[in-house]
């Protein structure tokens, strides 16, 4: 964490898949700490490269990936702060491969992009 400005020792941690992944993988992860600064998070969300073939390329046609590394690294500079905090974020274009650390925004839920939502949770989102 030292690399990121966290002052923190991991104990261990835990992880879990959250979303419905159509193009990429999101895992949150939970930290216990051996010692941890104030500003030491207890969870963590990841997303990663799809472990699905079909979904890799999809992602790889639309420039997904680079595009997401992208927006985390320069829309919250122009925007402000609405996006999670991305505490890190790689991504290598020969791979097509990248990572995305970030502040977890629980309890809020990720929405189900193949089912859509209902005026309330458009509301909440805006």
């Amino acid at each position: 964490f030292a690399e990121i400005g966290i002052d923190a020792e991991v104990k261990s941690l835990t992880s879990k898949s959250i979303g419905t992944g159509q193009i990429g993988e999101n895992v949150r992860f939970v930290f216990e700490y051996a010692k941890a600064g104030p500003d030491a998070p207890k969870t963590l969300v990841g997303k990663f490269p799809s472990g699905n073939e079909t979904s890799l390329m999809a992602a790889k046609m639309l420039n997904h990936y680079k595009r997401e590394v992208y927006f985390y690294r320069t829309f919250p500079k122009v925007a402000g702060r609405i996006t999670p905090n991305a505490l890190y974020t790689d991504y290598d274009e020969a791979t097509n491969r990248f990572a995305l650390i970030m502040e977890d925004m629980s309890p809020s839920e990720q929405g189900d992009q193949l089912k859509g939502c209902g005026l309330v949770e458009a509301k909440l989102a805006l």
